[in-house]
């Protein structure tokens, strides 16, 4: 049985039947993104850097794990759905705040915009979970 699962806070369709996986395709092109983003000039300022190089990794870790599910029945679970949305948006809000971020702004400016996206994700996982 086919049945389609709207993300509206993505924007996505999915359908359920292991045959279109577009919002983990999306999740995934949205974390090569992010990585294309160290040769942006931007990157390489001291505060940003640091930020940008632990996210980095991370990503680098996840990126591997995904490519390898894309195509298994697994990706479709309605949990791991959720988890992809909630991904997604959190990857395409850092890959913003870097692209955005000017050398001129102050470390405190940087550090005051991760820590309130960092806050949201927790408060949001906490409602989740």
């Amino acid at each position: 049985m086919e049945r389609s699962v709207s993300w509206l806070t993505c924007g996505i369709s999915e359908r359920n039947d292991g045959m279109e996986i577009s919002l983990l395709k999306s999740l995934l092109n949205s974390i090569t993104s992010f990585l294309q983003l160290s040769s942006f000039e931007g990157i390489k300022s001291e505060p940003l850097q640091k930020y940008y190089q632990k996210i980095e990794q991370i990503l680098k870790l996840l990126k591997p794990i995904l490519d390898a599910i894309v195509g298994a029945e697994i990706a479709s679970d309605e949990m791991l759905q959720r988890a992809f949305a909630g991904l997604l948006q959190s990857v395409d809000e850092l890959r913003e705040i870097c692209e955005t971020w000017q050398p001129l702004m102050s470390k405190i400016y940087l550090a005051q915009q991760l820590l309130s996206f960092f806050r949201n994700q927790r408060h949001g996982n906490a409602a989740r979970g």
